[in-house]
């Protein structure tokens, strides 16, 4: 039509100016400029149809009006047999149709997610053509690429976009967050973008959450997860429902769905269609000897690469190579192997329509039927594939691809895999890839290279999105993160608190990275030895998440778990363990028993159990969690590995050093094996291998390991890393039981300056360290002195954390027993009356620290024997010279953060993710 009305033109151009001369001069005075019209309508026409018919050049594409467009097999639709000319079924109606309808005509990003052949692309298909039939329909291609189209679309008042598989186009060089903001698309707008997304694909993106879900660590709002949350999302089911099908059956003159019919009850009937069972169960059939194992063996290599983030076709060379490693497991030459060209053949060969388990050729290489990647992935994790499959993805891919073998790579458990090609793809301008490094290298335990990644990815954030985009906000919490990982709290706060005026002004209070900051402030400002303050902050968060995303959303749970915590901390333990009874209930309700999630909230449930004084119920508790988070995750897991940990620690709270000293030599050696003698998890392991040595008896050895381990810990993280600091503490500890009371005082002494310096002096363990430095005076002759320290310090303690807080508690019990050594027995008497009512109300009468003070007071007035084990819950010893007619003095109270073991858990508040 356009080349007609150029001819059209430019004919009747000419004849007006050849009969000009003819033409009457009052008709002439209109006909040249009528012919000068023509002509430059001609050369505009023209030079618009060769453009939009150059392979070249100009917008390279010819976008059609939806009505026009009748092949769903070419916007993505599975093919089923052909019959005739058709390849695809009558479409039967899906019950979401009418939601999916409605809201293609109120919201401008429409994603429509489902499994592989579940049919989400067809009722995607249909439902645009039934609601949208007049707009322009703009398909990405080779010779339409996305940035192309992207920029048309902007421009045209009437289109849709369609991207089908939404994860091929999502990026810095496709479509992002900041570019779907600027969109505009509101009800209001007239262009629409239609997308779908395997289920599977979806949980990939997820998976970063999942991942911070997992560990507990860290919210993750990458520039895909943050597009895909601003979608109008509708899922459509694989297994049909029975009016889906009653719909069926009444287009049963259709071979092919007379066909898919009985199987309705087992499969979908899109599935059915698409060959996906079939194809499926030829795969499986092939491995038998004789058969095609050798072709089995080669889509198996497929659907490796496909599940490491090799999403471009595979070369031939590469799954001949890795096809061997599956044959062979299978039984090698027993299988009688065919030839390869004649597997390739076979796995590339059609079912019925024009789906087969390989797609390609030699030359261009082969993609994997999807379904069996799904299929796959329901039963098998990533850490199962095999080595060579992840260093040939990590070598044979591009830059642009890095990403994706990099983001499966960290999900998979293969950090360091990950990390190189995450910096790969950073330095190939991926700014999302920076945030994501960050997180790799602090998971390996290399915390300050982890904060000089996360400044990288806020600068490259910054220049790409400006500084108030949500990815920038998202890329300064990483990078606060991190520096509370390094033990820089200071900084990290300061971040927080900047970053939350920012969010608040550009994106909003309710925006859910402004709620993030939020939540990483709260996390902050807690181990700042604020956590009334955290909880209050945390409180608001889990009232946003629930208004916002919903009580049973992962981030809303996730909130709850560290709100509860700080509750722990603020000196009410009780009732954070009756909300973890709550948060477990829920979790298990929603993700089940198994999920990596619920499994923690355990682990904090048997935390809380032995801090509230059931010693004995958190060691039984953590033995139950240790089998049954073996089994779910493996011996090998890092969250199994603490487990181990955690049963240890609470086996030396029990009184068993010598066996808990068994138990952390183990993890020690295992977490060395796996993680490197340098991670921090490794180095807190052999601190409380240190301990449980000292409290078997052996302060000597305790002091000599704990020496050797300031000085690694020293030059891993530095000398004021919080762990640094706390193997200080060990050291300065044992170095009193071993005999050297005025040495211990000293170490205590500078290490109060140092906790002061880098946390301020109201911190908690700055209190800590001024308790423990209190009770070492006393026990070198000085407890006159020792008491003015603690009258100070319970002075101290009240107004940071209240009265009741068992710290404070605890202080008061050490004063009372200072007091006695000071030979004021009536004045000791008074004190551990009103302390043992205290204790009795808040703790309860039969919790540890009330029947230790409750001991110590019977012992005073010959009432009652000290009570064994009585100070068992803080691994207490009482040093050899004082008698035993004496209470008992309270040993110097370790850090809380290290008794409970806060690290190395997905619920990790000093050097992990962010929770």
């Amino acid at each position: 039509m356009t080349v007609l009305t150029a001819v059209l033109g430019l004919f009747t151009g000419i004849v007006t100016n050849l009969l000009s001369d003819q033409i009457p001069p009052d008709i002439a005075r209109f006909a040249r400029p009528l012919f000068a019209a023509c002509l430059l309508g001609t050369i505009v026409l023209t030079v618009l149809t060769v453009r939009g018919n150059r392979g070249d050049g100009g917008n390279r594409f010819r976008p059609v009006k939806v009505r026009t467009h009748t092949d769903p097999i070419a916007l993505g639709v599975h093919p089923a047999e052909q019959i005739g000319t058709s390849r695809s079924p009558a479409y039967v109606e899906r019950d979401i149709d009418r939601e999916l309808g409605l809201m293609l005509k109120r919201h401008g990003f429409v994603l429509v997610v489902g499994e592989s052949a579940a049919g989400k692309t067809r009722a995607a298909y249909e439902a645009m053509r039934q609601h949208l039939p007049r707009h322009l329909l703009l398909v990405p291609s080779a010779a339409a690429p996305l940035t192309d189209l992207l920029d048309v679309f902007a421009r045209t008042r009437r289109s849709v976009l369609w991207l089908d598989d939404l994860e091929r186009y999502l990026g810095t060089n496709g479509l992002t967050a900041a570019l779907l903001t600027t969109m505009r698309l509101d009800g209001r707008s007239q262009r629409r973008i239609v997308a779908t997304m395997r289920t599977e694909e979806l949980g990939r993106f997820a998976a970063r959450r999942q991942k911070a879900a997992d560990t507990e660590s860290r919210i993750d709002l990458r520039d895909g997860r943050t597009l895909i949350d601003q979608a109008a999302s509708v899922k459509v089911d694989r297994l049909w429902s029975d009016r889906e099908l009653s719909r069926a059956a009444a287009l049963a003159a259709d071979p092919r769905i007379a066909h898919a019919l009985p199987y309705g009850n087992q499969f979908g009937l899109a599935e059915v269609l698409a060959d996906g069972p079939d194809l499926l169960r030829d795969w499986i059939d092939g491995w038998a000897p004789g058969t095609h194992p050798r072709a089995a063996a080669l889509v198996a290599a497929a659907v490796d690469c496909r599940r490491v983030g090799m999403f471009s076709p595979v070369s031939r060379d590469i799954l001949v190579r890795l096809h061997e490693r599956h044959l062979a497991e299978r039984g090698g030459a027993l299988l009688r192997p065919e030839p390869l060209d004649e597997a390739f053949a076979w796995a590339c060969e059609t079912l019925r329509g024009q789906t087969s388990l390989l797609i390609g050729t030699p030359d261009r290489g082969y993609l994997v039927f999807d379904y069996l990647v799904d299929r796959l992935q329901q039963t098998e994790h990533l850490q199962d594939i095999d080595e060579d499959v992840w260093q040939t993805a990590a070598t044979a891919t591009d830059a642009t691809e890095a990403y994706s073998v990099g983001v499966a790579a960290q999900n998979g458990g293969r950090l360091a895999l990950a990390a190189t090609s995450l910096r790969r793809a950073f330095d190939n301008s991926n700014p999302e890839a920076g945030v994501r490094l960050a997180d790799c290298l602090g998971e390996l335990g290399r915390v300050h290279e982890a904060v000089a990644a996360a400044r990288e990815a806020v600068t490259a954030a910054e220049q790409n999105w400006g500084t108030l985009h949500p990815d920038t906000v998202s890329a300064k919490r990483t990078l606060a993160h991190w520096l509370n990982g390094s033990g820089r709290l200071r900084e990290a706060i300061q971040v927080c608190e900047e970053l939350l005026h920012y969010s608040v002004a550009s994106l909003g209070e309710s925006h859910v990275e402004t709620i993030g900051v939020r939540y990483q402030l709260g996390l902050t400002t807690g181990l700042l030895g604020d956590p009334r303050s955290a909880v209050r902050l945390l409180t608001g968060v889990v009232e946003a998440r629930e208004r916002i995303l919903g009580p049973d959303h992962p981030d809303t749970f996730l909130a709850r778990s560290l709100a509860a915590w700080w509750i722990s901390e603020s000196g009410r333990p009780a009732e954070a363990l009756e909300l973890y009874h709550r948060l477990e209930a829920d979790r298990t309700r929603v993700f089940g028993p198994a999920d990596a999630r619920t499994l923690h909230t355990r682990a904090r449930v048997a935390a809380l159990t032995g801090l509230a004084g059931d010693p004995a119920g958190a060691l039984a508790l953590y033995r139950r969690l240790l089998v049954d988070r073996t089994n779910a995750l493996g011996a090998g897991h890092q969250h199994t590995l603490h487990t181990r940990s955690r049963v240890a620690l609470w086996t030396l709270l029990n009184g068993d050093a010598v066996e808990a000293v068994r138990l952390f030599r183990a993890v020690v050696v295992d977490r060395t094996q796996s993680l490197g003698a340098d991670h921090p998890a490794t180095l807190i392991s052999r601190l409380l291998l240190a301990r449980s040595v000292g409290e078997s008896g052996e302060p000597a050895e305790a002091v000599a390991m704990c020496q050797v381990l300031v000085t690694d810990s020293d030059r891993v993280l530095g000398d004021h890393h919080p762990d640094t600091f706390a193997a200080r503490a060990e050291w300065a500890r044992w170095t009193g039981e071993a005999g050297r009371g005025p040495t211990a005082v000293a170490m205590l002494t500078a290490l109060v300056r140092d906790y002061t310096e880098l946390l301020g002096a109201d911190h908690p363990q700055t209190l800590i360290m001024r308790n423990n430095a209190a009770c070492w005076r006393d026990s070198t002759g000085r407890p006159e002195e020792a008491v003015a320290v603690l009258r100070d310090l319970h002075t101290d303690y009240v107004a940071t954390l209240g009265p009741d807080h068992p710290d404070a508690l605890l202080v008061r019990h050490n004063i009372a027993y200072c007091v006695a050594n000071t030979g004021d027995k009536a004045s000791a008497i008074i004190e551990y009356s009103a302390l043992i009512a205290d204790l009795t109300r808040v703790l309860g009468p039969h919790h540890p620290d009330t029947l230790a003070a409750s001991s110590d007071l019977g012992s005073l007035t010959g009432s009652a024997p000290r009570h064994p084990g009585a100070l068992s819950l803080l691994g207490t010893n009482t040093p050899s010279h004082l008698s035993t007619t004496q209470p008992a003095r309270p040993a110097p109270h370790p850090p809380r953060a290290v008794i409970e073991g806060l690290g190395f858990e997905p619920f990790d508040l000093r050097i992990r993710k962010r929770l």
